[in-house]
């Protein structure tokens, strides 16, 4: 079918001039350049270069993004009526340069008459907005007047995600333009202002969306949203919310005629959902009875609770309803006790401070930054970093401001001070998770300056900052020894007391959600069986678990130490299970948190098997809030869950929270996190008359008689953790402390397992940072004697400390095959760390290179905006190195881009660095970056 004419394109922008740009017949256009000279020349020489590509003979020539971005910034007040004229004759391409230019919007802005990137975090950040609804609407009549446009535009293949969903929008009656996975692949976008984009481009009524939205939206998923579509959002999710409930309910009904499709997806939230509507019956039991057993054991579990609450409320048993039960709030102390706590130790200067020396010249930026904290205007966190080039003299000022709102402080952790310090921790128990996050972080990478600075908040005048330091010390106890002992005697009685001291229930008893089905919880009986709570003393139990704290259970567990703790456990979960079929509402995430106290392995598998699905469906606060639980509940199949986590994830915020919880875990065990990690081994028994030896692959081979045997399911777990295993112990040996001798005989000596690994590697016995030893245990010995000390030291030996004649001795005594790369590996001097790191600046490197690292060890930069990573670091204790680059690293497609740029290196060391850390780095760098 042939087109209808079009009239000419309108040109609102400047017509060809005789200009030097304007005269050239083409123009060679790339986005780099016209970045780089944008951030070097001034708007108006940016503006005719822009407009000079807008008129060159190869404008359609060039790629959509680079006629978004000469659009954008040639003549932006001019953009929208242009787009809309164009929209009438070329809709694809007015569709294309719409989606390119808010794209680059979001990167790009003008800041005080200059070009500049938003990854240059400039003082103000400029605020990024979507594209104009009108503009949109405008595209959709466009296309209803023209037929033969609308054909055009629907083209079979797009593959650019943005634009299927401006064209989902456009034509919402074409439901095989917007599919489930491609919406859950939209909102999972890092960016949240690109998932914002694409929720407004979706919402109106496309029917493929409305079934698979979550509602209501994650609250990322509308930032950037405009007054005008929050609204139009809200009365969506007031639709779909009506909608839901109905499909539910009818479900429901169909659920009592055969609820097996529910069962066999019950981890899934929708059947969740459901199956909490479903009213029990014999029939239903009947029914289900000849399932097969799920051999996933998270749903082992879900499902078997469902089966016994629908039997409990079918038929009550149990034992008499009459056990002893006094209510907390009948029997609390309404007065409290006023304490005058005595003088606390001072905060000492720090090492910043003492070392500060005065600037030539004080930018201006920081004199107007300090006249705005001195006048108490609103102060950013950048105004708190820029103040302090006029040293010492700010810090009572910042220190002030601080202890109001600890987000002030970004520059804590280049700052030694110890009143800082304080005001950081003062966001241990935030409710903004990041600032929460970043404090604990603070405290294991500082962890004297945390140590010190929760004790003197214990002395502080006001109840609330004494409360927050005993919670932090609680956590940090086990290694503020030496902090503790240099107080007096009187000093260390009040920390004492205040560290014994529990927090108290509400006033107010906490009222119960309506989600909770009191007939289908089971019975909390007494330890001896015979008898159980009561409904109304149920009630208070539920209230009681309500108000108590995750970090502090001792409330809870005064009023039930006289129950069965098995009974408290399967309560716990049952409650949790309720919780989860009425879509976890974050307000009564109490649910959640009562696991920690009444830990169950079986509920463990299922928390940990939910956290991954959370984190990577947008609920991003549950799965940490679940994370901190299994941490705190302490056993052995809860901590194998967060080191899961924390190890084999990639979701980034997760895997974070997840190794914190492991390493606060491991000190209330009082072991290091290595120490636990080895301890977490999967326990392996031999059948009787079988022998266990590794090949050369460090494969398991179980053999009696000379004849192999299958490995049995405990050796296969062994196998799994086996990898992971000896890569912690090759980085034992590059950069970790040593283990006790006593915890190496317990598990490397002893484990069937790894006494097999610990054959194949030479380990090197030390007294503080001194070796006294050098030995290969095994049914042969080779060595020196290790004598059950506790005050030595065992980690594998690396290379560089060993002299030529003890190489050789120690080369003699590894007949096999080592663990890994040990006595052959190739070591660098100390002394060359530096230059190998300068050669690197201004060098463009390989991506897969950078890549690369990630696998040994470094980390990649959180995503800023545009969801780029623009820095990838190395750390370790009071040590890190970092490479800065340049385009950066995109979250979504990391090779999008064959080279970086490496524009700057950052290495920064407490003390001098070890040897062998020093070796590994440049060892890191040759390997990925050859002959650089």
């Amino acid at each position: 079918m042939p087109r209808e004419p079009s009239a000419p394109l309108p040109d609102p922008l400047p017509s060809r001039g005789e200009g030097t740009l304007a005269r050239q017949p083409t123009f060679k256009f790339q986005l780099q350049t016209f970045v780089d000279r944008g951030l070097r020349e001034s708007p108006a020489d940016l503006r005719a270069l822009g407009a000079a590509v807008l008129a060159a003979d190869d404008w359609s020539k060039l790629s959509l993004e680079a006629q978004a971005v000469a659009l954008v910034l040639a003549k932006p007040e001019e953009t929208e009526p242009w787009l809309l004229a164009l929209a009438s004759h070329e809709p694809l391409r007015a569709l294309q340069l719409a989606l390119h230019g808010a794209r680059l919007t979001l990167r790009f802005a003008l800041i005080d008459g200059k070009l500049s990137r938003v990854l240059d975090r400039p003082v103000r950040k400029p605020a990024a907005h979507l594209p104009a609804p009108l503009f949109w609407l405008a595209l959709r009549r466009a296309f209803d007047a023209s037929p033969l446009l609308r054909g055009e535009v629907q083209l079979p293949q797009v593959e650019d995600l943005r634009l299927r969903a401006a064209l989902s929008f456009l034509f919402p009656d074409d439901a095989g333009l917007w599919t489930e996975a491609e919406h859950e692949q939209g909102l999972a976008m890092e960016d949240p202002l690109d998932a914002s984009f694409v929720l407004f481009a979706v919402l109106r009524s496309v029917p493929s969306v409305a079934s698979s939205t979550v509602w209501p939206p994650p609250a990322k998923s509308l930032k950037g949203l405009t007054d005008a579509q929050l609204e139009e959002v809200s009365s969506l999710v007031r639709d779909e919310k009506l909608l839901v409930q109905k499909r539910r309910r009818a479900e429901a009904k169909r659920a009592s005629v055969d609820v097996r499709p529910l069962l066999e997806a019950v981890t899934e939230p929708d059947a969740l959902q459901t199956l909490a509507l479903v009213t029990p019956s014999a029939a239903l039991l009947e029914q289900v009875l000849g399932l097969p057993t799920p051999t996933d054991r998270a749903e082992s579990v879900l499902r078997d609770s469902f089966l016994q609450g629908w039997a409990r409320e079918l038929q009550p048993s149990g034992p008499p309803r009459e056990a002893p039960w006094r209510s907390p709030w009948s029997t609390r102390n309404t007065k409290r006790e006023v304490l005058e706590p005595p003088a606390g130790p001072r905060a000492p200067a720090g090492a910043w401070e003492r070392n500060w020396v005065a600037p030539k010249r004080v930018p201006a930026e920081a004199r107007i930054a300090w006249q705005a904290l001195q006048s108490n205007d609103d102060v950013d966190p950048w105004d708190v970093s820029q103040v302090l080039p006029l040293g010492p003299v700010v810090l009572p000022k910042v220190r002030a401001w601080a202890r109001r709102e600890p987000a002030l402080l970004v520059a804590t952790t280049e700052v030694d001070d110890g009143g800082l310090d304080e005001a950081l921790l003062l966001a241990w128990t935030s409710r903004r998770r990041q600032l929460a996050l970043a404090v604990r972080e603070f405290a294991r990478r500082h962890p004297e300056r945390a140590n010190a600075a929760a004790i003197r908040l214990c002395f502080s005048v006001l109840p609330k900052e004494r409360a927050i330091g005993a919670t932090a010390l609680r956590a940090l106890e086990r290694g503020a020894t030496r902090e503790l002992a240099a107080l007096s005697v009187e000093q260390r009685a009040w920390v004492h007391q205040l560290l014994e001291a529990r927090p108290e229930l509400p006033a107010r008893k906490p009222s119960l959600p309506e989600f909770i089905r009191l007939a289908a919880l089971p019975p909390v009986v007494t330890r001896d069986g015979t008898q159980a709570l009561d409904d109304v003393a149920v009630g208070d139990l539920l209230a009681v678990m309500k108000a108590t704290p995750l970090e502090d259970g001792a409330p809870l567990l005064a009023c039930v130490g006289s129950y069965s703790q098995e009974s408290l456990a399967e309560f716990a979960g049952c409650v949790f299970r309720q919780w989860l079929a009425a879509a976890a509402p974050p307000k009564e995430k109490w649910a959640l948190t009562s696991l920690a106290h009444f830990p169950s392995e079986a509920w463990a598998a299922v928390v940990g098997a939910l956290c991954q699905q959370w984190a990577q469906g947008g609920f991003a606060a549950r799965a940490a809030d679940a994370v901190a639980v299994l941490g705190r509940m302490g056993h052995r199949v809860a901590l194998t869950e967060v080191h899961r986590l924390a190890t084999r994830i990639r979701t980034v915020g997760l895997k974070a929270r997840a190794r914190l919880a492991f390493d606060e875990a491991a000190a209330r065990l009082g072991l290091t996190p290595p120490e636990l990690e080895d301890r977490l081994f999967p326990e392996v028994s031999l059948p009787t008359g079988a022998s266990l030896r590794l090949d050369d692959a460090l494969k398991p081979v179980l053999e009696r008689l000379g004849e192999k045997l299958p490995l049995s399911d405990d050796l296969r777990l062994a196998v799994k953790a086996l990898k992971p295993t000896v890569a912690r112990l090759e980085r034992l040996m590059t950069e970790g402390p040593p283990l006790g001798a006593l915890h190496f005989t317990e598990t490397w000596g002893m484990h069937p397992v790894l006494q097999l690994v610990a054959q194949r590697v030479v380990w090197g016995v030390f007294r503080g940072t001194a070796r006294v030893g050098l030995f290969v245990p095994g049914p042969t010995f080779h060595g020196d004697a290790l004598p059950l000390d506790d005050g030595l030291g065992v980690r594998p030996v690396h290379r560089i400390e060993l002299t030529n004649e003890e190489l050789a001795l120690a080369t003699s005594w590894l007949p096999v095959k080592p663990a890994f790369e040990q006595l052959t590996r190739e070591c660098f001097a100390a002394s060359e760390l530096k230059g190998r790191l300068q050669a690197l600046i201004d060098r463009e490197v390989p991506v897969v290179g950078v890549l690369a690292l990630e696998r040994l060890g470094w980390e990649r930069g959180p995503a800023v905006e545009g969801g780029v990573s623009v820095d990838i670091t190395r750390r370790g204790e009071a040590w890190s190195v970092t490479l800065q680059l340049e385009p950066g690293l995109y979250a979504g497609d990391p090779t999008a881009l064959d080279v970086q740029l490496i524009t700057g290196v950052e290495f920064e060391s407490a003390r001098p660095l070890d040897a062998r850390v020093a070796s590994e780095l440049q060892r890191d760098l040759v390997k990925c970056f050859p002959g650089r």
